[in-house]
């Protein structure tokens, strides 16, 4: 990619013996640096790393590892033999690029989930299978939040009959949300968000301020016992470690711990519903951050 090459030259040079050599108040300074991340949403990452920018395009959709898509609905914590590392994705590019036809390169690609060698593998230290981190604003606010908030809602309104969702948008137009959280304040939810079989649709400060909020609204109806309830802690849980602004290593264990019982509960809770990619990159966040 022509655009980039100005770019990754620079890169390399900063990550070179000779560095870069800058005039800092009339004095020669020489600097040293690499690229270490690419941050972007699942699908700009996937694409700039050369992987499937859909995981339903693949038969190992992760990036991280390499999974089936049978395997990825059935981890509940990440297996270290599965992982994809420089060694293997470097030749799994190029049977892609030594393909003797189009017909049998298309099918190399589906079954890697590979599309082709990425432009950031010329990048000095750049390892494109550890370095493109999952975004959890992808993975979280706008992913597994606003889908299990639904479920525990239509749980709670269609099978228990706790509260309706028009109680619920009363509570929520009310409560005292702080001075801090002010701008992010929920909106009212849909009344026939169960009949348009769609999820909870709120932007990302949004969603996370109403499901964190959501015990204080309706709490004193739901038992917290529910195995329901206790598979929607746990994510609150898991959200706030996976956004806390400072961890250390035991916590990236609990993360680890709370993840596994979290999807546990969850397709024991709602047997119909299937674990999601974006469910199934969670497991790679714990092992992500300790890096």
């Amino acid at each position: 990619m022509k655009v980039m090459k100005p770019f990754i030259d620079d890169i390399n040079q900063l990550s070179s013996d000779t560095g870069w050599t800058i005039m800092v108040a009339g004095r020669p300074r020489t600097f040293h640096g690499a690229l270490i991340a690419f941050v972007g949403d699942t699908p700009a990452s996937c694409w700039v790393g050369g992987f499937k920018e859909s995981s339903s395009f693949a038969f190992r959709g992760c990036r991280s590892c390499l999974a089936t898509r049978e395997q990825m609905t059935d981890m509940n914590k990440e297996s270290p033999g599965s992982l994809r590392n420089k060694l293997s994705h470097d030749r799994s590019c190029a049977l892609i690029d030594a393909a003797a036809t189009p017909q049998l390169a298309k099918h190399y690609s589906k079954v890697y989930g590979i599309n082709s060698t990425s432009t950031l593998a010329s990048i000095h230290h750049f390892d494109v299978t550890q370095c493109l981190p999952h975004d959890v604003m992808h993975i979280l606010f706008e992913g597994i939040l606003p889908l299990e908030f639904t479920l525990f809602l239509q749980y709670c309104v269609k099978e228990k009959n706790w509260f309706t969702v028009a109680h619920l948008n009363s509570r929520i137009s009310g409560f005292q949300y702080g001075y801090m959280n002010g701008k992010d304040k929920p909106s009212p939810i849909n009344s026939d968000i169960f009949a348009q079989k769609k999820n909870v649709k709120q932007q990302a400060c949004q969603m996370w301020l109403l499901a964190r909020s959501l015990p204080f609204l309706v709490g004193e109806y739901i038992k917290e016992d529910d195995p329901h309830f206790q598979s929607y802690s746990y994510l609150l849980r898991i959200t706030s470690l996976a956004t806390a602004y400072e961890v250390d290593v035991s916590d990236t264990c609990v993360l680890e711990d709370l993840i596994h019982e979290h999807h546990r509960l969850l397709k024991m809770c709602y047997p119909e519903q299937s674990i999601t990619p974006k469910m199934h990159f969670l497991v790679h966040l714990p092992s992500q951050i300790r890096r």
